[in-house]
């Protein structure tokens, strides 16, 4: 029979990424807990983890991904289960930690945050608003489950999964009594007049654009990653403050701006340790993440729907990023 307490620490350790934030989590030293999931091999005849020289994180073997797969739920069912049998109603805190960008997270957080802290009291989240290339490292170090961001502008590690959470294309908002409010049509020449302002990410969009008269144009003359900064900035000057969202109660109105761009549109991902499954609170955090995001992205007179990728095209999508 498996040993239930190392195959909780086995859940653990994959969780988190790596051994040395799984025994502090533990409480017990990267030894003990190396030995543990050992003797769990042996138990069961099998690798669980691929072991390589150089490797920080935890690489998963098919078994591997299978056993956690599985643990899960078998672990949460013995935790209500004692639960009930010993009338405790405390469960085991769950922590979820994952990554976002200061300006989406400042659009999409608030209210996901504020609804999920009466609906889950066992479940502590940890969330970290940084650029994509630290989210990078924090997610490969193990000290984040994932992040939502932009694709890597250089190169993308093996380790890494990515998978298409939504499409957009750059917005352009003003306060309601700009020069260019209230016009039927605006070219992106019309832009070029006025201060533009944005969050840092907005250079990573910019690198992404195909040519350089693109580049040119869209540049900003000030970026700030604080979201209600740069809405105070855009309510009080002739600033235009490029975002892929914005909510409504900024009291910001949307330019109807006709961009010719290299690109289409461009493509937030959710990015995680490939060989390894989210956890059920990471899976439902992304989902009303997305609920957000839509919403957001569709609310009447001030951002255009996201186009969103054709199913076919966004599974071929997720197996293209997908190094398994």
């Amino acid at each position: 029979m498996i040993d239930m307490h190392r195959l909780r620490q086995f859940s653990v350790l994959v969780r988190v990424g790596n051994f040395t934030r799984a025994s502090q989590e533990l409480n017990m030293t990267q030894s003990a807990l190396s030995r543990s999931i050992q003797a769990l091999e042996e138990h069961l005849g099998t690798r669980l983890l691929d072991r390589e020289r150089g490797k920080t994180g935890v690489s998963l073997t098919l078994a591997g991904t299978d056993l956690y797969e599985r643990a899960e739920d078998l672990l949460a069912q013995l935790d209500d289960l004692e639960s009930s049998v010993s009338g405790v109603a405390e469960r085991p805190v769950r922590r979820l930690r994952l990554g976002i960008g200061p300006m989406l997270g400042a659009a999409l957080l608030p209210t996901l945050l504020q609804r999920r802290l009466g609906s889950e009291p066992n479940l502590a989240i940890s969330v970290c608003t940084t650029t994509s290339d630290l989210m990078t490292s924090l997610l490969l170090d193990g000290d984040i489950e994932f992040y939502l961001g932009l694709a890597p502008l250089k190169y993308r590690p093996t380790r890494m999964r990515q998978s298409v959470f939504a499409t957009f294309r750059p917005n352009f908002f003003v306060r309601p009594g700009h020069p260019l409010a209230g016009r039927e049509t605006l070219s992106s020449h019309d832009l070029s007049a006025f201060p533009r302002i944005s969050g840092t990410a907005w250079d990573e969009n910019l690198i992404s654009l195909g040519n350089e008269r693109d580049r040119y144009l869209f540049s900003t003359t000030m970026q700030v990653d604080n979201y209600e900064i740069l809405a105070e900035i855009a309510r009080n000057s002739s600033a235009i403050l490029i975002s892929s969202l914005m909510r409504a109660e900024e009291g910001l109105v949307r330019l109807p701006v006709s961009l010719e761009l290299a690109a289409p549109y461009s493509e937030l991902h959710i990015f995680s340790l490939a060989g390894a499954r989210l956890s059920h609170a990471a899976e439902s955090f992304i989902e009303e993440l997305r609920a957000e995001y839509l919403a957001a992205t569709t609310a009447p007179d001030q951002i255009f729907p996201s186009p969103q990728l054709p199913q076919r095209q966004r599974r071929e999508s997720e197996r293209e990023h997908d190094p398994q």
